[in-house]
């Protein structure tokens, strides 16, 4: 697991353990950028819940941002997956903090990274730790848990067609 995943997995296990979430009027509408019918459908689960909690940005570059956690969950398998919603300043401020996140995945030993096109600013696959989307002052982030029966379900393909769903709802 890289450390951009690793950083978000805490801080969402951290904030969750804090205050959840769990009626879906209460979540914050940046979690519902997709619906948890979307995000199950690839790995075969209906039915899924969603949990958010709001927190600071843990941010590289030193920039002052909100962070919204979402965490969609199966009752008999935990999570299924997780995406991330970093709100910016601004667009500038937003750009910096993206690359300096893109290339920190670049460096991982074996991780390969893939530029993406799409109805977003910048978009990169990375792998098994999920798509990174840049939109305006957003990033946006969805990663698949590893331990899925239909894991090898989510590819570059779907993991594309989720992150544009929730670019244009940005």
């Amino acid at each position: 697991m890289s450390r951009l995943a690793m950083v978000l997995l805490c801080a969402l296990l951290g904030a969750l353990a804090l205050t959840t979430t769990t009626a879906s009027a209460g979540v914050s509408k940046q979690c519902k950028l997709l619906s948890p019918a979307d995000v199950g459908r690839p790995v075969g689960m209906k039915h899924l819940s969603l949990r958010g909690v709001t927190t600071s940005n843990p941010s590289l570059t030193g920039v002052k941002g909100r962070l919204v956690l979402c965490d969609f969950r199966y009752p008999s398998t935990g999570t299924v997956a997780s995406s991330s919603v970093a709100t910016l300043p601004s667009a500038g401020a937003a750009r910096k903090e993206f690359s300096a996140q893109v290339h920190r995945e670049q460096r991982q030993p074996g991780l390969k990274t893939r530029k993406l096109s799409g109805p977003w600013d910048d978009a990169y696959w990375l792998g098994h730790d999920g798509i990174l989307v840049l939109k305006g002052r957003y990033i946006f982030h969805l990663q698949y848990a590893d331990g899925l029966a239909k894991f090898s379900a989510v590819t570059q393909g779907v993991l594309s067609g989720l992150g544009a769903k929730a670019a244009r709802r940005l």
